[in-house]
């Protein structure tokens, strides 16, 4: 129920002539509900004008000799006019401070600037974290007048030997089946498990890719009129 959570910390950094001691920076939503990816509440960086840098700073963490990776969910939004420096800047660093850090990801909360997305709404970024040690992971909210920016479900740990698929969709429809685009970095097999209603992954019928499909896959026999979950995954070996 509090905010930052127990061991975190935050503060603010600006200009001096624009410096508010009083100003909110980041803080805990509950009520707008359409800006929580997960659960009930999400982190919000508050609206403030163009200057103002407010700092979130996670305890420290061991990172032991490397092999981690940084996930989160961010509200992207359509705010006009654009603001190009408006989102989440993330941050590794030896001490809780973005002093000599490291920039591990930089996202604007406009869906417009890359990494462009098509709606608005929640998107899942990852960054793999290759330092070791003892360290602190920063998020620098960087405000430019425009509008609240919302993070949700951060998530630190170890990077899967079978590594999740990247992005995938469907590309074309037609009566009874369907084709699948899958992106990915480095890979040429996929499994893909669908069905109707709710259902776990692995028991849904399954169609698998080859090298030689190019990223595209097609289910065929499925009922019109319906709709289907689809899962996707790599082949690892037995560590799919």
């Amino acid at each position: 129920q509090m905010f930052p959570p127990k061991c975190w910390s935050q503060w603010q950094i600006a200009s001096a002539d624009i410096l508010d001691s009083t100003a909110q920076g980041w803080g805990r939503n509950v009520q707008l509900t359409s800006y929580i990816h997960n659960g009930i509440a999400s982190a919000q960086l508050y609206n403030k004008p163009d200057g103002y840098r407010h700092i979130l700073v996670t305890p420290q963490i061991d990172f032991g000799e490397g092999g981690y990776r940084l996930t989160y969910w961010h509200y992207r939004n359509t705010a006009s006019p654009i603001r190009q420096k408006e989102g989440l800047r993330i941050w590794i660093n030896d001490t809780p401070s973005t002093d000599g850090a490291r920039e591990l990801l930089y996202i604007k909360s406009n869906k417009i600037i890359e990494p462009y997305e098509d709606v608005i709404g929640f998107y899942k970024y990852r960054v793999d974290i290759t330092e070791g040690g003892l360290k602190y992971i920063i998020f620098e909210g960087i405000s430019e007048g425009g509008t609240a920016t919302f993070i949700d479900d951060i998530e630190i740990k170890p990077i899967p030997m079978c590594d999740e698929v990247r992005k995938f969709g469907v590309v074309h429809r037609l009566h009874n089946e369907v084709i699948l685009d899958i992106e990915d970095e480095g890979v040429t097999e996929w499994e893909v498990s669908y069905g109707i209603g709710n259902f776990l992954p692995n028991d849904g019928s399954i169609a698998q890719s080859n090298s030689q499909a190019n990223g595209r896959l097609t289910i065929t026999n499925l009922q019109p009129s319906t709709t289907y979950k689809v899962y996707a995954r790599r082949v690892c070996g037995d560590a799919r």
